[in-house]
C-alpha cells in the first residue's frame, strides 16, 4: 500500500471512531454531489498527492470528493481552488500564472492570479477574487468568484522523508464557480 493510500486509510479509521461517514453517490458511472453546492461541502480532508511529486512551479487537477480541484504550487506555497473557471467553465489547469499589481494610495499590492485560457479572466490564487483592469488602468476586484480550498502538508506517518498534501473543501455562500464544479459536459481537466 502506498503512502497516500495509507494516509487516506488512517483518516477513514479515524472517521469510523468519530462516527463520521463520507458519502458519495455514483449512478451509471457518474459521480453526483450528495449536497447542494449552496450548502456545506464534505469537509473530510483528502490526501491528494505527495509534495515531492509536485514540481515547484506546477499545476495539477485532483478529484476531492465530488469536486475537481486545481492544486497550484508556487515554490513552497500551495493553493487549491476549483479547477473550472467561474465564468464559462474553462479549464484553469492550462491557465498562466501572472502578477496583478496595483498601487493603492500608500502601498503597492501584488497578488498572483491564474488567467483562464478561454476568456482571460484573472482569478487570485489566495482568495478566488475575479479581477479586471478598469478604464483608469488600475486593477479592480469583482469580488469572490472562484471557491478556494484549504491545503495542508503533513509529514508521512510511514516515511519521514515524504510529505502528504491534504485538501479540505471549503464551504459557505454560493459562489459562481459552484455552478461549474461538477459539470462534466463543460470541461473535464481529469480526462
Amino acid at each position: 500500500m502506498d503512502v497516500l493510500a495509507k494516509a487516506n486509510n488512517s483518516l477513514k479509521q479515524w472517521e469510523e471512531k468519530q462516527n463520521r461517514k463520507s458519502v458519495a453517490i455514483t449512478i451509471n458511472g457518474l459521480s453526483l454531489p450528495t449536497r447542494s453546492p449552496m450548502t456545506a461541502l464534505d469537509s473530510t480532508p483528502v490526501a491528494v498527492c505527495l509534495l515531492e511529486e509536485l514540481k515547484p512551479f506546477s499545476q495539477q487537477v485532483f478529484q476531492v470528493h465530488q469536486r475537481q480541484v486545481l492544486l497550484v504550487r508556487r515554490g513552497k506555497v500551495l493553493h487549491a481552488l476549483d479547477a473550472i473557471c467561474y465564468h464559462m467553465g474553462g479549464p484553469l489547469q492550462t491557465g498562466k500564472i501572472v502578477d496583478i499589481e496595483d498601487i493603492d494610495e500608500q502601498r503597492v499590492h501584488c497578488r498572483e492570479a491564474i488567467v483562464c485560457p478561454w476568456h482571460s479572466y484573472r482569478i487570485t490564487l489566495d482568495t478566488g477574487e475575479g479581477w479586471y483592469r478598469a478604464g483608469s488602468g488600475h486593477w479592480k476586484s469583482k469580488g469572490f468568484r472562484q471557491r478556494v480550498h484549504h491545503v495542508r502538508v503533513v509529514k508521512s506517518e510511514t516515511d519521514n522523508e515524504k510529505h502528504v498534501v491534504w485538501v479540505t473543501l471549503s464551504s459557505g455562500k454560493f459562489l459562481p464557480s459552484d455552478e461549474y464544479c461538477n459539470r462534466k459536459d463543460i470541461s473535464d481537466p481529469l480526462s
